[in-house]
């Protein structure tokens, strides 16, 4: 299919001259390299492919040698590795080949690049000289790949399982220390979680709670806590939940939990930013989100290493409005007195000076403070709810 309509339109990488030698800036791999035709077009390629179907920055691997994946000629190269997470492993979702414009898509380079795909067992191969675009995906029917003409975003993507053989995998590192302390690392590295609006001070702290959401090398024990009882930490799911301001589909950590009334739930964490600007920490009780706790809005108190998580309780109530506070803090202190200090809805204090792990007491508690905190916001609004049902029949009597 013809792409050089829309390539028109992608801004060209910033031209910088050294020596006489043109250079270009390459923000995946953090260096200025040469600006090659070819080179070129690989950034275009990354725009093209991160905005217009929505492949999250760290999903990107480019000029990924093949002999890391045991590939026996060491000279070759992918242009481009886009990856999905499954469970705590990053797996080749796709390849990409691209080339300089004046270098026709033919036969030769379609082999290059399903010659690759095969080796990486990757779902998705693609062939690209901004000019052309050459797609293909691996059929189960077919034993092999087939050639399609319609565009998916990468939220479909990532559904597809056809090709039954495990995916290469990339290898899938928490930050360090050092990174996390890093704010040029984490703004560079974080952008798909963290607002680009929220605090400085802030960012380090939620990279690490992002971290451990999402790091499955440690999980938290089945266990019973005053207000519900933690029955199974069920990993990392993609889930579709929704609240009054929409439907939010994204990667959630899930635990499998009994409320104190012996209702079995299913309550889901994940990090989102808001519209590219503000950052969230999302907890999802079944199908719906029950708190939405906006991490920018004075939400997180820094005492040196200490941070220390309070919330304003303000909170909606079915479509287009809004329960008191004075309320829900009045309910708070009969079911759960010790989520509140003072006036003040204490969610926990958290230790940034080392890594966070699901199975770590200060998180643990963390958890079990926010999940209680969720599960009363629950009950508010369905008192409010009830109240409000009882207002409309004795109305109508």
């Amino acid at each position: 299919m013809r792409v050089d309509k829309i390539f028109r339109f992608i801004p060209s990488s910033k031209i910088y001259l050294k020596e006489g030698k043109e250079y270009l800036y390459d923000p995946y791999r953090d260096k200025f390299v040469i600006a090659t035709p070819e080179e070129k077009v690989r950034q275009k390629v990354l725009k093209y492919f991160r905005w217009r179907f929505g492949v999250p920055k760290r999903h990107f691997n480019v000029e990924v040698h093949m002999s890391k994946f045991g590939y026996t000629d060491n000279k070759e190269r992918a242009d481009i590795l886009i990856t999905r997470q499954i469970g705590s492993e990053d797996r080749i979702l796709a390849v990409i080949e691209c080339k300089a414009e004046y270098v026709p898509i033919d036969d030769s380079v379609v082999s290059q690049v399903l010659r690759y795909a095969k080796y990486l067992n990757s779902e998705y191969a693609f062939a690209i000289n901004g000019i052309d675009l050459q797609c293909y995906n691996y059929s189960a029917k077919k034993k092999g790949y087939i050639a399609y003409n319609q565009l998916k975003t990468y939220r479909k993507m990532i559904q597809s399982f056809e090709n039954a053989l495990g995916q290469a995998k990339v290898k899938n590192t928490r930050a360090t220390m050092n990174e996390l302390n890093n704010l040029y690392y984490l703004r560079k590295n974080y952008d798909t979680y963290i607002g680009s609006m929220t605090p400085d001070e802030d960012v380090a702290i939620i990279a690490n709670i992002t971290d451990c959401l999402y790091d499955m090398s440690k999980k938290i024990k089945p266990q019973v806590f005053e207000y519900f009882t933690l029955l199974d930490d069920c990993g990392i799911r993609r889930k579709e939940f929704g609240n009054p301001g929409g439907i939010y589909n994204s990667k959630y950590r899930v635990l499998s939990i009994v409320d104190d009334c012996g209702r079995k739930c299913e309550v889901g964490f994940s990090i989102d930013h808001i519209y590219d600007e503000k950052t969230a920490l999302n907890v999802a009780i079944n199908q719906h989100h029950a708190l939405q706790y906006v991490l920018d809005d004075k939400s997180i108190l820094i005492n040196g290493f200490e941070y220390t998580f309070v919330h304003s309780g303000k909170i909606a109530v079915g479509r287009g409005g809004s329960g008191k506070v004075s309320e829900l803090k009045e309910l708070i202190k009969n079911r759960y007195p010790n989520l509140i200090i003072n006036t003040i809805i204490m969610l926990g204090t958290l230790v940034g000076n080392d890594r966070l792990y699901m199975d770590s007491k200060d998180f643990v508690s963390f958890l079990e403070r926010i999940i209680t905190y969720s599960l009363i916001r629950d009950e508010y609004r369905n008192l409010k709810s009830s109240e409000s049902r009882k207002a409309v029949i004795n109305t109508q009597n």
